[in-house]
């Protein structure tokens, strides 16, 4: 158990932000909540910090690219026009 403990410490708990971010950023999402990608792109800066010191190219190629990704989403959302009864 102390080795578990040991290893979740090794990044600054960074991994730990990033996937608590990302999965509210779902969570968020699905509510149709536009603030969800602004918690994804932290969750996705988090893992990019992440693969910088797990020495990880995939880790900061695919973060990076589903940063990208949020600010599209971010930029193109609209607001559902409700039709009036």
């Amino acid at each position: 158990m102390d080795l578990i403990f040991s290893n979740a410490a090794n990044y600054y708990y960074i991994d730990l932000v990033g996937m608590v971010c990302k999965q509210a950023s779902i969570w968020m999402l699905g509510n149709q909540k536009r603030s969800g990608f602004v918690i994804g792109l932290v969750g996705a800066s988090s893992f990019v910090v992440f693969g910088i010191l797990a020495e990880s190219l995939f880790a900061i190629l695919g973060n990076s690219i589903l940063a990208i990704i949020y600010i599209r989403g971010w930029l193109c959302w609209k607001p559902k026009k409700h039709p009036v009864d």
